[in-house]
């Protein structure tokens, strides 16, 4: 695996990971502060299981990143939501 990073402080180069601790601090940390060390570990470990299974992502058409990346047997409706996705069209629910 090469090393993507092509410069000295580029700012694509780690805004992928920008965007998730960005999305985690908003949607989990600020909207229910941990009160102990045991919550600030758990409650993150929480919410990316739920931002990777529950929370339906634009950038996929709508789906979540276990649709895209670990597909369940082929069915007609995952078979449509796929051809709808690789269009650039979104699904909704």
């Amino acid at each position: 695996m090469a090393i993507s990073m092509d410069g000295k402080g580029r700012v694509t180069d780690n805004i992928f990971i920008e965007r998730l601790w960005r999305t985690l601090k908003y949607e989990c940390i600020y909207v229910s502060p941990p009160a102990s060390g045991t919550d600030l570990k758990e409650g993150p470990r929480q919410y990316i299981n739920f931002y990777n299974s529950e929370r339906p992502h634009n950038g996929v058409g709508g789906l979540t990143p276990d649709e895209v990346y670990y597909p369940p047997q082929l069915s007609t409706s995952y078979a449509e939501k796929l051809c709808l996705v690789s269009m650039g069209l979104r699904w909704s629910r």
